[in-house]
C-alpha cells in the first residue's frame, strides 16, 4: 500500500509542476501559486476536520509558516518554468526541496543515522 501511495503522490507532484508550468507561461506565476496553496491548504483543512487530535497554538503557528512558505515556493518554483526549461528547473528545484530540510535539520542537531536494512 506504501508503494501505491508513494507512487500515486509523485505523479501527482508531477502532474502539478506541469500543468502549473504550462498555466504560468499562459498568465503570471502569481496566481497560479496562490490557486494551487488555495487548494492545499482546502484538502488539508477536508483532512484535518476528519482526524481526531488537538492541535497546540505552536503546531498551528509552525502550519501556518510552511504554508506560506510552500507557497512562496511555488511561486517561484512556476516563475522559474514559466521563464526556462521545464527539463531543468523540475529537477533543480526538487533537489533544492529535499536538501533545504535536511540541512535545516543538520544545523539544529539532528543525526543522519543509516539504516540497517
Amino acid at each position: 500500500m506504501g508503494v501505491a501511495l508513494a507512487l500515486a503522490a509523485a505523479v501527482a507532484y508531477g502532474l502539478s509542476d506541469f500543468i502549473g508550468g504550462v498555466a504560468s507561461r499562459r498568465t503570471s506565476p502569481w496566481p497560479v501559486a496562490v490557486m494551487c496553496a488555495v487548494g492545499g491548504m482546502a484538502g488539508a483543512v477536508l483532512i484535518a476536520l476528519g482526524r481526531p487530535g488537538e492541535p497546540a497554538a505552536a503546531d498551528l503557528a509552525w502550519g501556518g509558516l510552511a504554508g506560506i512558505g510552500s507557497g512562496l515556493g511555488g511561486a517561484f518554483l512556476y516563475r522559474g518554468l514559466a521563464a526556462g526549461r521545464m527539463g531543468v528547473v523540475a529537477p533543480v528545484s526538487g533537489v533544492g526541496a529535499a536538501v533545504l530540510p535536511v540541512a535545516v535539520a543538520l544545523l539544529t542537531g539532528e543525526r543522519l543515522v543509516r539504516s540497517s536494512g
